[in-house]
């Protein structure tokens, strides 16, 4: 048994607790919340610290990084494997326990998921979709497996499943990513996505997809899209039209900034993010005063949580409300809300001991001090 004390304790299910002690069971379940360790057990002394739920970025690719996707496409999948791998323990050790992976080539995230939860690799729990669905020469194409109408993109999410994934990642629009790709063109018809999100909550699969706006934004969440990804240039109708179907909004706001930043991005992919930022402000205004459900996620720069948090915070949520679109949100959005998420008796002890409140200042996200992973102290 171990007792984890806190200064605090923020459970993102709308609890704040001073002085809170988390027991944790030698499974790596939380079994109570006390006011006092007691005698024997495990004493983890963070109680100089808040401590919060483990941070989940709900949209990454850990075996690409930010710059020039094509060029990444055409190397060894030993090197994507590298690459997954030191960015699974720098994203860790950041505080972020569970990433949900979009997309990786070769089905590499579906091993390293495998790796982490028998403990043979250092890295965070992994949701993960295998190989996006795309049209052919659609957005990412040379990452994808392509599919072009009903039958044969059926049959994609079928080969998907196949392979033992998570979750369904479609590639629905173009993206700032791709050369010669307009963010808001559908990559796919309103029948064709309806075939494809049908089939995926057949086999019992939620379904992410890639859409920064355009008419291809409302066939999907009228047909049934778990999670829209990005949502660049989504339009008021399209924000309502979530709330009334319950579609989450996975943000990747700094994504934007450091495209931007970044001298080694391409060109195409500069002038498509310039484009976009001052439209993503909006949507993102639009986004908390709707009330649209928000997720998190860092993309291909890998989950700068302060940068993420601060954002939504300058878009009109709380501090804590923030806190919980990287905690109890990316985990109800990831299908996972029963095991990980917030501070709650019987989910996993994913906690993250943060030197400052984030209460009074989100960005003390970035401010990690220790890190438990199913009940595991991580060494940082």
């Amino acid at each position: 048994m171990k007792y984890v004390s806190s200064k605090v304790a923020i459970t993102a299910d709308g609890q704040v607790i001073d002085d809170a002690v988390i027991a944790v069971g030698d499974d790596g379940k939380i079994t109570a919340i006390l006011n006092a360790v007691p005698e024997g057990g495990e004493h983890v002394d963070w109680s100089a610290y808040a401590v919060i739920p483990g941070l989940i970025d709900t949209h990454d690719h850990l075996s690409i990084d930010l710059g020039d996707e094509e060029a990444q496409s055409r190397e060894s999948v030993a090197t994507h494997m590298i690459r997954s791998v030191r960015n699974a323990k720098k994203i860790l050790h950041a505080g972020i326990t569970t990433v949900r992976d979009v997309g990786a080539r070769d089905y590499i995230d579906v091993e390293l998921r495998d790796a982490f939860a028998r403990g043979e690799l250092e890295g965070p729990r992994l949701v993960v979709s295998g190989q996006f669905i795309t049209r052919t020469g659609g957005h990412a194409w040379y990452f994808a497996d392509e599919a072009d109408g009903q039958d044969a993109i059926v049959r994609a999410v079928r080969k998907q499943a196949k392979h033992n994934v998570d979750l369904i990642k479609l590639m629905i629009t173009g993206g700032i990513g791709t050369a010669n790709s307009d963010p808001c063109q559908a990559g796919y018809s309103k029948a064709e996505i309806a075939a494809a999100v049908t089939e995926a909550h057949t086999l019992g699969y939620k379904v992410a997809g890639h859409i920064h706006g355009g008419p291809a934004a409302r066939w999907s969440i009228e047909s049934g899209l778990d999670t829209l990804e990005h949502g660049l240039y989504l339009t008021d109708d399209d924000l309502r039209a979530m709330v009334d179907h319950g579609t989450y909004l996975v943000v990747t706001y700094g994504l934007i900034d450091l495209a931007l930043a970044l001298p080694d991005v391409p060109a195409y992919y500069k002038a498509k993010a310039r484009a976009a930022k001052a439209s993503y402000d909006g949507v993102l205004r639009k986004a908390v005063e709707y009330g649209v459900k928000i997720a998190v996620g860092g993309d291909t720069y890998h989950a700068d949580m302060p940068e993420e948090l601060s954002a939504l915070v300058k878009a009109g949520m709380t501090p804590l409300e923030a806190l919980a679109a990287a905690t109890r949100n990316g985990a109800e959005a990831s299908g996972i809300l029963d095991r990980t998420g917030t501070i709650t008796v019987g989910k996993d002890a994913d906690l993250v001991a943060l030197a400052r409140d984030p209460r009074d200042d989100v960005a003390a996200v970035g401010e990690v001090r220790g890190v438990m992973k199913q009940g595991t102290l991580v060494r940082l």
